[in-house]
């Protein structure tokens, strides 16, 4: 490897480091922030779309913490000892995928229920305007957080873990890892 390729991927490492570190803060004090300001502030919890902006907040908190943090922590910082043996087991790397995986799909789609309230609050018939409660919000947010656990389920099941450089798993669907 010449000088030029090792002062790329440091440069690049270093990158992940300092903007992970940045996004991972400002993002996880912002997810907290929401769900204190929503929490103690009751007449913010009377409408639909605070349920949905709470529940994204919650999804943003469990993303940000499990799949930036194992980024910031394996790419950057290349752990080694216990840490490394926890961070790289197959188990932990499967759960970790799976949860991210949920929480990922999960806040986006919560945003997109967010936005049909909005537009639910402002339509014209009375029909549409009835899904604009908190109660159809806790029905919606129920049926999108059961169907985001559901679907990466067979990714948990099927997908290989693979050992890549400095010990860092992967997920690989191992029916295409041989076409």
């Amino acid at each position: 490897m010449t000088s030029s390729q090792s002062d790329l991927i440091q440069a690049g490492r270093y990158v992940n480091i300092i903007a992970g570190i940045f996004l991972w803060f400002f993002g996880v004090i912002g997810s907290l922030f929401i769900l204190i300001i929503f929490s103690f502030r009751r007449q913010l919890r009377r409408s639909p779309s605070s349920q949905y902006i709470i529940t994204a907040a919650v999804f943003d908190f469990i993303f940000l913490a499990l799949a930036l943090g194992y980024r910031i922590m394996t790419d950057g910082f290349y752990p080694n000892g216990n840490l490394a043996a926890f961070f790289f087991a197959p188990a932990v790397c499967r759960i970790r995928n799976y949860i991210t995986g949920v929480a990922n799909f999960a806040t986006l789609y919560t945003k997109c229920w967010c936005a049909f309230d909005q537009w639910a609050t402002t339509c014209r018939s009375t029909r549409i305007r009835k899904f604009s409660s908190i109660k159809w919000a806790r029905i919606f947010l129920t049926i999108n957080s059961f169907i985001w656990m559901i679907v990466p389920i067979p990714q948990l099941i099927y997908n290989d873990v693979l050992m890549v450089k400095y010990g860092v798993n992967s997920l690989i669907d191992f029916v295409f890892a041989f076409v």
